[in-house]
């Protein structure tokens, strides 16, 4: 594809974004804007870098507020789909969630996660408590963490169809007690969330540093982990600097970047009394 039918094809993605009035995938213009945007991030990189530095921080703003309703908006659809899968009474395996077009990318975003974590945090066990905010219709990495460790998962969305969806997966997949799911807007705490083991925070909240950092000198996790974006997800993703915790004392671990997908970055932090184990 040549540089002009890119710059058509994310103009056309966007313009779609920024004025439809239904954001799910029961718009196929929608859907295929969403797409469209998230291939070009991956496949074309620094032209997505290159076009989002010449629009202005309103349009900026705009376009990635549409995307992520756009993007919740499909994984309760998908979620939904998954549910529908399977009977009334059965349970969920995770060979029901092939349908979903990306689980096959999920693995290795799981394990790039989980060793940025324990590197800093130490072994993930089921003694591990997490909270995990903006887990979405689609909680795979926490069902992932609960089945391969055991740990405890307590998770955070502000999309009341997407904490029903979510809470239905896992009574499914049969993770009830290891994960539950609270209605919240991940800039306050929720009751009974202080002090786990390990604060995530997903794409959606990092756009309010300053929030963030009211709560976490309450809530006192141990180790914060942040998905980062890197190149053209900049564009789509909230992210946020390696110093935006320290007016609450927490310092910047180490950044993770996972050279061979590279979209998976992330921000590790501590701490400074917390130290890692031998």
């Amino acid at each position: 594809m040549s540089k002009n039918e890119l710059i058509q094809e994310f103009n056309d993605a966007s313009q779609v974004l920024l004025h439809a009035q239904d954001l799910s995938p029961q718009n196929k213009a929608a859907e295929k804007a969403v797409l469209s945007l998230i291939d070009m991030c991956i496949e074309n990189s620094e032209f997505v870098a290159e076009q989002s530095q010449q629009m202005s921080e309103h349009d900026l703003l705009s376009l990635r507020r549409a995307f992520l309703e756009a993007d919740c908006e499909m994984e309760k659809y998908w979620s939904e789909k998954i549910i529908q899968s399977v009977g009334e009474d059965e349970a969920l395996s995770w060979d029901n969630f092939g349908i979903y077009p990306w689980f096959q990318d999920y693995p290795a975003l799981y394990d790039f996660e989980k060793r940025a974590i324990e590197k800093t945090l130490g072994p993930i066990t089921e003694d591990t408590t997490i909270t995990y905010f903006g887990s979405g219709a689609l909680p795979i990495i926490p069902l992932m963490l609960a089945l391969e460790t055991g740990c405890r998962i307590k998770c955070v969305d502000i999309n009341d169809g997407a904490v029903a969806l979510s809470t239905e997966l896992i009574d499914k997949m049969k993770l009830s007690d290891k994960i539950s799911v609270h209605k919240g807007d991940g800039i306050s705490i929720p009751e009974d969330h202080n002090k786990p083991d390990l604060l995530f925070l997903a794409n959606a909240p990092l756009s309010v540093e300053d929030a963030l950092n009211n709560m976490l000198p309450a809530m006192q996790p141990k180790v914060i982990f942040a998905r980062s974006s890197a190149g053209g997800t900049a564009l789509l993703y909230p992210s946020i600097s390696e110093d935006a915790f320290s007016k609450s004392g927490y310092k910047i671990d180490h950044v993770a970047q996972d050279h061979e997908h590279g979209t998976h970055t992330g921000l590790v932090y501590e701490q400074p009394q917390i130290r890692k184990p031998a």
